[in-house]
C-alpha cells in the first residue's frame, strides 16, 4: 500500500514518517464493531481499528473523531491506546488538537494489533510502598471496580474515619479475590467516594486509570458534576474532608487480623502489645459453624505502646496467649487461633 493509509471510513489515517509518499509496508487497516478485550476503564470514542504491517517503520496514527462520541466534559483526557497482539492495554504518548478533533500518536515499532482512541483519568503514578489516591471521579464505584486497572499491583486500601471504633476502614485486595468468606468480615470499606482521600499500598511502580462516569452520575453527594468535566468534578466540594498528608497517617492505621478461632463463641480476643492492652475482637459465626474472628491491633500512633512495624503482638484467648505475630499494616493478615485447656 502507498503512504498515507487511511481506513475505509476515513477516520483513521496511518503515515510513514521519514518517507510520506513511498511504500508504509501496510497489510491492513480494519475496522471493528467491539474492541477486543476491552479494557473496563477505557470507555472507546468511535470503532477500534485493527493493523498489520510487513516492515516495523516508523510510523504516527492519526484518529478524526466525532464530538457527539466523547463523554461529555471529558474531551481533555482522550488517549490512544494500543493493544499488541498477545499483550494488554497500553497508553500512547497522544497529541490531541480538539479544535480539529483529532489525536494523534506515534506508533510501536512493532505496531501489529489494535488501536482504540478512549476516555480514561490517569492518576498520579504510584511508587511501591505506601501512597495518598484522591479518587477524582464525579460517580461512587466498588473498590474492585474502581481500581481494576491495578487489579494485581496493590495489598490494600485504607480510609480515615473517625467515626469507626479504630478510626480506619479497610479493603483488602488478597481477600476479596481469594476468600470472599473472610472478605465480608474484614472488608469495612466497600466502596470509593468522590472527592474523598485513601492511603493505597502498592506492590510495585504503576500508573492506575479510572474510568470515566456514566450518565447516571450527573450528581453526586451533593456535588453537581458540571459540563467541565474533570476539572467541574475537582471544584466541587466533597461530602467530607480529605484525608490529612500521608506523611502523618501511614502509621496511624491498625493492623488487621482475622481467622478461624477454635473456642466458645463468647470467647474473649485480645490483641496485646507488652503489657498494653491494643485491640478486641469480633466473633461472628460462619455458614461452616466455624467461628471466625476479625482483630484491629491500633498503631502506636493511635495509643502510645501499640504496634510499630515489626513489633511483636500477642494474641490472647481467654487470658492464655494462644499465638504472637510481627505487627504490619500493609494488608490484612490470617492467623489461626485456639483457646487453650
Amino acid at each position: 500500500m502507498e503512504a498515507p493509509v487511511s481506513s475505509g471510513d476515513g477516520r483513521v489515517t496511518i503515515f510513514k514518517l521519514d518517507d510520506l509518499l513511498g511504500d508504509s509496508g501496510a497489510l491492513t487497516l480494519q475496522a471493528l464493531n467491539e474492541p477486543p478485550q476491552m479494557a473496563p476503564w477505557l470507555t472507546p470514542v468511535g470503532k477500534a481499528y485493527r493493523f498489520a504491517a510487513t516492515e516495523p517503520f516508523t510510523r504516527t496514527i492519526a484518529f478524526n473523531y466525532l464530538q457527539r462520541d466523547v463523554p461529555e466534559g471529558f474531551e481533555p483526557v482522550l488517549r490512544l491506546y494500543f493493544l499488541p497482539d498477545g499483550g494488554g492495554w497500553q497508553p500512547l504518548d497522544t497529541r490531541l488538537d480538539a479544535d480539529e478533533n483529532l489525536a494523534a500518536a506515534r506508533m510501536p515499532a512493532q505496531a501489529n494489533g489494535v488501536y482504540v482512541l478512549a476516555a480514561s483519568v490517569e492518576l498520579p503514578q504510584l511508587q511501591e510502598g505506601w501512597n495518598l489516591l484522591a479518587y477524582t471521579i464525579p460517580e461512587t464505584r466498588t473498590v474492585d471496580v474502581a481500581l481494576a486497572s491495578i487489579r494485581d499491583d496493590f495489598t490494600a486500601v485504607y480510609q480515615y474515619d473517625p467515626a469507626t471504633e479504630t478510626g480506619w476502614r479497610i479493603y483488602d485486595n488478597w481477600l476479596q479475590a481469594n476468600a470472599p468468606e473472610f472478605a465480608e468480615l474484614v472488608n469495612d470499606l466497600p466502596a470509593l467516594a468522590y472527592g474523598q482521600s485513601y492511603l493505597i499500598y502498592a506492590t510495585q511502580t504503576v500508573t492506575p486509570y479510572l474510568a470515566v462516569p456514566g450518565p447516571q452520575a450527573a450528581v453526586v453527594q451533593g456535588a453537581a458534576a458540571t459540563s467541565d468535566g474533570v476539572a467541574g468534578a475537582a471544584a466541587a466540594a466533597p461530602a467530607t474532608p480529605l484525608l490529612p498528608a500521608p506523611a502523618s497517617q501511614v502509621g496511624t492505621a491498625p493492623a488487621v487480623y482475622y481467622g478461624i478461632l477454635v473456642a466458645s463463641p463468647g470467647a474473649s480476643v485480645v490483641a496485646r502489645v507488652g503489657a498494653v492492652e491494643c485491640g478486641r475482637a469480633e466473633t461472628r459465626p460462619g455458614d461452616d459453624g466455624a467461628l471466625r474472628y476479625v482483630l484491629r491491633v491500633a498503631s502506636a500512633a493511635q495509643l502510645a505502646g501499640c504496634g510499630e512495624p515489626g513489633t511483636p503482638v500477642e494474641f490472647v484467648v481467654d487470658g492464655s496467649v494462644a499465638a504472637s505475630e510481627s505487627w504490619s499494616n500493609n494488608r490484612a493478615l490470617r492467623v489461626d487461633l485456639a483457646a487453650g485447656p
